[in-house]
C-alpha cells in the first residue's frame, strides 16, 4: 500500500489553505495538515514538536518578519518550505529564496507546478534516508578538471550531471571556475541572487534546506551552485567555508559534479581531497598529453590526490588521431582512460542554445559516451532502506 508523505499547510486565511489544499494532486500520498494560525506567533512551526517533512506556508502582511523567522530557525530544525506571498514583491521572493525556500508561488497557485515541487522534494527527502546509514554507496563527489585550456570540460560536467539527473539522481552542479565559468550559460540559466558568493558568506549559518535558496534550478532538476559575477583575479574563498558548502551538497544529494579551474589554488585543492572521482579531461594531442601528466603529479603533491581515483577523458576522440588509447595509458600510468567521439558541430549548437546534447540528442555518439562515461558514478550496492517518511519506497515514481 502506499504510504503518505505528510505536508504542513500553514496560514492565516482559511480560504487561503483550502484553495491551495485543492490543488495538491491527490493519489500520490500526500497526507495535508492544515494549521491556521490565530496566535501572536509569527512562526508557522511554533509549539510543533515533530516537525513535518514539508511545509506549504501562505505569507501576511508581516511577510517580512515571517520568513525573517523561517530564516533564523537553528540549524536543524528547519524543512523544505514552499512559500504563498505576495505577487510582484521582489523584496519578498528575494527573503524566501535566501531563507531556503523550495519555490516561490503567488496566488492562483499552478497546480502542476506546486505538484512538481513537491515530488521533487519527496524525492530528495527519500536521497537523505539513503544517506542516514542505509546508505546506498557509491562514488558521490566527482570533480572535473580540462587537462590544458578549451580541453571542454565544462561542456562535459553539464553533460555529466544531465545524465545523472536521467538516471533519475538528485544532482547538484557547483561551478568553482571564479573567473571564467560557463555552466548557467551552458544549462540556459540566468544567474541571480547571492549564488555561490553569498553561500560562501554565510556558510556557518546555512544547512543544506537552506543552501537551496542560492542555487539556479534546472528544469530537469538539476541543481546549480555558480557565481553570479566574476570574481576579482587572484581571489579564493576562505577553504574551510567551501568545505562546509561540499559537506552540505554531499548530504542534500545523491550526486555532486564540481567543475574546476586547471590552475591549482586553495579551492580546487578542497575540491580535490574531497572527491570520490576525479575526470580529466584532454583532447588526443601530445600537448593536452604533456599538461595532463603535469596535472596528476602537481594534484598528487598540492592536493594529496590519489591517482587511482583519476580517470581521463579523451575528449573529441577521432579513430585516426596521433594519440592513442594506449598512449594515454602510458603516458598516464596506467590510470582508466575513457573516450568522448568529436561531434564538434552538434556540441557547438548545445552551446550556443544551452541545452546539452545529453538532452538535445541522447542517442547520438557523443551522448551514449555521456550516458557510459555516467555509469562510473553509480551505486555500488542495492540494499533498499526503510523508509522514515510514511510512505513507500516501491511505491514511489521518482518524477
Amino acid at each position: 500500500m502506499l504510504g503518505e508523505l505528510q505536508v504542513l499547510l500553514a496560514g492565516r486565511a482559511r480560504d487561503e489553505l483550502d484553495s491551495i489544499e485543492k490543488r495538491i494532486e491527490p493519489g500520490f500520498g500526500w497526507r495535508v495538515t492544515t494549521r491556521l494560525i490565530t496566535n501572536g506567533h509569527v512562526d508557522p512551526l511554533y509549539g510543533i514538536r515533530e516537525l513535518p517533512p514539508v511545509l506549504i506556508f501562505v505569507l501576511s502582511s508581516n511577510w517580512a518578519e515571517e520568513l525573517r523567522v523561517l530564516a533564523d530557525r537553528p540549524i536543524g530544525t528547519r524543512v523544505p518550505t514552499v512559500i504563498v506571498g505576495p505577487r510582484e514583491n521582489t523584496q519578498a521572493m528575494r527573503m524566501a529564496m535566501h531563507g531556503g525556500a523550495r519555490d516561490y508561488f503567488t496566488f492562483p497557485v499552478p497546480a502542476d507546478d506546486l505538484n512538481r515541487v513537491l515530488r521533487q522534494i519527496a524525492s530528495d527527502q527519500l536521497v537523505n534516508v539513503r544517506n542516514d546509514g542505509t546508505a546506498e554507496s557509491g562514488p558521490q563527489l566527482a570533480v572535473v578538471v580540462g587537462a590544458k585550456g578549451g580541453a571542454g570540460s565544462s561542456v562535459v560536467a553539464a553533460n555529466l550531471a544531465l545524465a545523472l539527473v536521467v538516471d533519475r539522481m538528485s544532482v547538484s552542479l557547483l561551478d568553482l571556475d571564479l573567473q571564467t565559468g560557463s555552466l548557467p550559460t551552458l544549462l540556459d540559466l540566468n544567474p541571480t541572487g547571492g549564488g555561490l558568493e553569498e553561500a560562501i558568506r554565510r556558510a556557518p549559518e546555512i544547512d543544506e534546506v537552506a543552501i537551496e535558496g542560492y542555487m539556479l534550478r534546472h528544469h530537469s532538476g538539476l541543481r546549480l551552485l555558480s557565481p553570479t559575477e566574476r570574481a576579482p583575479l587572484g581571489y579564493s574563498p576562505d577553504p574551510e567555508r567551501l568545505e562546509r558548502i561540499l559537506g552540505l551538497l554531499k548530504r542534500g544529494y545523491e550526486r555532486v559534479i564540481v567543475d574546476i579551474p586547471r590552475q591549482l589554488d586553495f579551492s580546487s585543492a578542497v575540491a580535490l581531497g574531497a572527491a570520490d572521482r576525479v575526470f580529466l579531461i584532454l583532447q588526443q594531442d601530445v600537448a593536452h598529453l604533456r599538461e595532463a601528466k603535469h596535472f596528476i603529479e602537481s594534484a598528487a603533491g598540492y592536493a594529496g590526490l590519489d591517482p587511482k581515483r583519476i580517470v581521463a577523458v579523451v575528449n573529441r576522440w577521432q579513430k585516426r588521431g596521433t594519440v592513442s588509447v594506449e598512449d594515454v595509458e602510458k603516458a598516464l600510468g596506467g590510470i582508466q582512460v575513457v573516450r568522448l567521439p568529436n561531434d564538434y558541430e552538434r556540441i557547438s549548437d548545445s552551446v550556443n542554445s544551452g541545452i546539452p546534447v545529453v538532452e538535445a540528442a541522447p542517442k547520438t555518439a557523443f551522448g551514449q559516451a555521456m550516458k557510459k562515461m555516467s555509469r562510473l558514478l553509480e551505486l555500488e550496492s542495492t540494499k533498499k532502506p526503510k523508509s522514515r517518511l510514511g510512505f513507500s519506497l516501491l511505491g514511489w515514481n521518482r518524477g
